[in-house]
């Protein structure tokens, strides 16, 4: 059978990186194990391969604020985490009406101005879309939520027909494996698609 080469602008030679690259999964409640799986092995099979990384998992927990139930950090360490990170993938988001933390979406906006790569797998689109993050982006998630997301979020470009798309440093991702893809996406997108095939 013969191999197939992905053809596509990203170099073909990975660069050398310095020190592990640290990322951050940022897990809602109630998330499925394979969606926070695909994040994490997309990594270690690539730290495997001689690419340092270092993936940590950060589960969010429930918290009133201002009355209204909202999901968000545990602890100050994990806002540290975040702060401390180099890419932030949230994999899924369990209720697409409830917003994250008013210090989640601080911390999400902050990673993101810093130049940081943003990354939301499936329903991970709308966390990211409740911290504002995705105003005025082009945008893509879960095939079953395009009408709730587009009623929510009418300042974001969805784009309904794709399986993943960057949008000024964020990555979001549609249907639950579509993930897979994005995440080779990114592998390929910074180590060049001779990594990504491996």
């Amino acid at each position: 059978m013969p191999t197939v080469v992905l053809k596509d602008s990203h170099s073909i030679h990975p660069p050398t990186l310095r020190s592990p690259q640290r990322v951050l999964i940022v897990c809602a409640t109630g998330n499925g194990l394979f969606m926070k799986a695909i994040p994490q092995l997309i990594f270690e099979v690539a730290d495997q391969l001689g690419v340092p990384y270092q993936a940590a998992f950060c589960d969010l927990v429930f918290a009133e604020e201002e009355g209204e139930s909202v999901e968000g950090f545990a602890n100050k360490k994990d806002r540290a985490r975040l702060a401390a990170a180099d890419i932030v993938v949230v994999p899924y988001w369990s209720d697409l009406e409830r917003r994250p933390s008013q210090a989640l979406c601080e911390g999400l906006r902050a990673h993101h101005a810093e130049g940081k790569l943003l990354v939301g797998l499936c329903y991970g689109a709308f966390a990211l879309a409740h911290a504002g993050i995705l105003d005025g982006k082009r945008a893509v998630t879960h095939w079953a939520s395009v009408d709730t997301f587009k009623a929510l979020f009418p300042q974001v470009t969805l784009e309904a027909d794709a399986l993943y798309c960057e949008s000024d440093g964020v990555i979001t991702s549609a249907g639950v494996t579509a993930g897979i893809d994005c995440c080779l996406y990114l592998i390929r997108r910074l180590h060049g698609s001779q990594l990504a095939n491996e």
